[in-house]
């Protein structure tokens, strides 16, 4: 499976919220996620923000999954949230200002298969001028 290609980008002084819709049909209902942000791809250490599983609203990956009346088709929507201070907390590309470009990615494991990557792509905080 080719991993989705998703660029995301956050502003520097304020949380970030996003989430992605699954196509019909993937039921995602106990599914454990995982979404890592790094400097680089295979970056070693610890990552700049790691995610999983979180209740909605919450820093981290939350499932909402919703069923078709008719069809009985399920449909899952995963919310990914960052708290203003992991933003604020990554490092800045330099003192005059500018963005900062990282990459990240999301593994997903469903009872019964496998950990895979499902979306990946760059992570861009957005340099600001208002704290």
């Amino acid at each position: 499976m080719t991993p989705w290609t998703v660029d995301l980008v956050a502003d520097r002084w304020t949380p970030f919220a996003d989430s992605f819709q699954f196509p019909a049909g993937v039921d995602l209902t106990g599914a454990t996620l995982r979404a890592q942000v790094r400097g680089y791809r295979d970056a070693p250490g610890a990552p700049l923000v790691d995610l999983s599983n979180a209740a909605l609203g919450m820093q981290g990956l939350s499932v909402t999954t919703t069923v078709d009346n008719e069809t009985s088709i399920a449909t899952s929507t995963v919310g990914m949230a960052i708290n203003e201070v992991a933003i604020e907390s990554l490092v800045k590309t330099n003192p005059t200002g500018g963005d900062l470009c990282l990459v990240w990615d999301l593994h997903i494991s469903l009872a019964g298969f496998d950990k895979r990557r499902w979306i990946a792509g760059a992570f861009t905080i957005r340099a600001g001028a208002t704290q």
